[in-house]
């Protein structure tokens, strides 16, 4: 079995919801369809600055709760947590949805804000870093089509994609992770 095929049989046997913050770009709609047809987890799509509804009111209230250095009111904490990034991150943190897709359409640091406003580090975690896993088919020392060669594939994990400003030795051993 592949490796995107286990990560989807581990995922659907989850049972959880996923919210795609990035819905204006085709990629992510594109991810969106795949993950409803294939019945992975239950699926929320944002698409740009949304209208405020129950979900950005707590939302809101969350950011208000925890960030309030940043946030100036109470109308100021709507106006973020309609950001889809904001919205996304709130929702995992609030524990209605399982987890949030974005980074493909926005910077990675913005990502991190985002999730860092309304999530934050893992408890007893101080240094917030990231990794992606790459895919990368291999015909003949070639990239080729994926969905032909998925059995071939070669895997690469990068790790600490983030730069973390003057590092100290504790912080460079301690890689965080952000949990709800």
């Amino acid at each position: 079995m592949s490796f995107r095929a286990r990560l989807r049989r581990r995922a659907k046997a989850l049972g959880g919801s996923v919210v795609f913050a990035e819905g204006w770009d085709d990629r992510i709609a594109e991810a969106a369809r795949r993950v409803t047809a294939q019945r992975i987890a239950r699926v929320t799509v944002l698409d740009g600055k949304l209208p405020t509804d129950a979900r950005i009111e707590r939302v809101a209230e969350l950011l208000w709760t925890r960030a309030r250095d940043r946030v100036r009111d109470e109308a100021h904490a709507v106006e973020l947590a309609r950001d889809p990034l904001r919205l996304a991150a709130g929702l995992v943190a609030l524990g209605e949805v399982s987890a949030a897709v974005a980074g493909a359409a926005t910077p990675t640091a913005e990502v991190l804000r985002a999730a860092l406003w309304a999530i934050g580090p893992g408890e007893g975690m101080g240094t917030v870093s990231s990794a992606f896993y790459m895919v990368l088919p291999v015909v003949r020392g070639m990239l080729h089509d994926a969905r032909k060669t998925e059995q071939r594939a070669t895997y690469n994990v990068q790790r600490d994609c983030v730069p973390v400003p003057g590092p100290r030795t504790p912080s460079l051993s301690s890689p965080s992770q952000i949990v709800p």
